[in-house]
């Protein structure tokens, strides 16, 4: 999942993606499988590498931001973001049946709060997302905590170790990513990163390991998971233009760090994203490993499949 116009850097957390086989997905008649996912004009669309659209979901309720799951049959998304919103209410969506049911109600924070950046749990059955106490005004001031879903029950619990960051309370988290086990639940932050127990009894925070001063420019910000014990991580320079450099490994259990090119034994070239796009205006250009096609501009988008390209050290 990513949304182009709110999360800071969001083509990096698919890296590492190129990599990746793709899990069973759904059968969509006699076409080809899709690679990505998008949502544009309120539509969402189901691509192959290729470009071409195998399926179009047209729903009641127009898609924005969303998240979808690794079979490609449920996808949990946001109305299209307007300007200086900072969120809305979650709806799931069937992917085959085009069936819509809002998925949040009353409040888990905040009187007026509203919800970001979903990610699904791999094996589909949950979702971890932001909460925004507001949903005007400064994304940054607009904090809140982490929250999850079960999608089977419909019941949601905050992760209390997202309350509280160094006394200073909630701040504003990026993404939500889970762990491939379904354990943990890596976000990023303005800065660093942190994971935290799904259960919300631990939350590490991940600044001092990364030997990099924190300020308002430079920083890093984790990539994605590889494997359910090491995290993808990369320094940046400029805040304000995320110009991401030089793919880090760190692995959880021995906090050694690495240069992914080391650990994956590929070229850094070969661990860039297969799949990458821009918004131009009212069009957006998805370039993809085999050809590019353009397409109105997009709202969110998210490729299919997880990463099983996995070394040894991170299993």
């Amino acid at each position: 999942m990513c949304d182009p116009s709110h999360v800071p850097g969001s083509f990096a957390f698919m890296r590492l993606t190129q990599l990746a086989a793709l899990l069973p997905l759904l059968t969509f008649g006699q076409s080809a499988q899709p690679a990505v996912a998008y949502s544009s004009g309120g539509r969402l669309y189901l691509a192959t590498d290729t470009g071409q659209v195998v399926k179009t979901i047209r729903s009641k309720i127009p898609i924005g931001q969303f998240a979808i799951s690794s079979d490609a049959s449920i996808a949990v998304f946001l109305r299209p973001r307007r300007a200086q919103v900072n969120g809305g209410q979650l709806y799931r969506l069937d992917v085959h049946s085009g069936k819509v049911r809002r998925i949040t109600h009353g409040h888990l924070y905040e009187k007026h709060e509203v919800y970001g950046v979903p990610d699904f749990s791999s094996g589909g059955a949950r979702i971890a997302f932001s909460i925004y106490s507001q949903a005007v005004g400064d994304p940054i001031k607009v904090v809140g905590p982490v929250a999850i879903i079960d999608l089977g029950t419909r019941t949601a619990q905050v992760l209390q170790t997202t309350r509280n960051w160094g006394g200073l309370g909630p701040i504003y988290v990026f993404s939500s990513l889970w762990s491939p086990d379904d354990e943990r639940i890596l976000m990023n932050v303005v800065g660093t990163f942190a994971i935290a127990d799904a259960n919300g009894r631990r939350k590490q925070e991940f600044s001092e390991l990364t030997d990099v001063a924190i300020t308002e420019e430079r920083g890093v910000q984790a990539d994605g998971w590889l494997g359910p014990n090491c995290v993808v991580f990369e320094y940046y320079e400029d805040y304000a233009k995320l110009q991401l450099r030089h793919p880090q490994i760190l692995n959880l259990r021995t906090r050694e760090k690495r240069a992914a090119v080391e650990v994956m034994g590929v070229s850094e070239e070969k661990i860039g994203v297969p799949f990458s796009f821009h918004n131009d205006g009212t069009a957006a250009i998805i370039k993809g490993p085999k050809t590019s096609w353009r397409t109105p501009a997009i709202d969110g988008f998210a490729m299919i499949g997880r990463s099983s390209s996995i070394p040894a050290s991170c299993l």
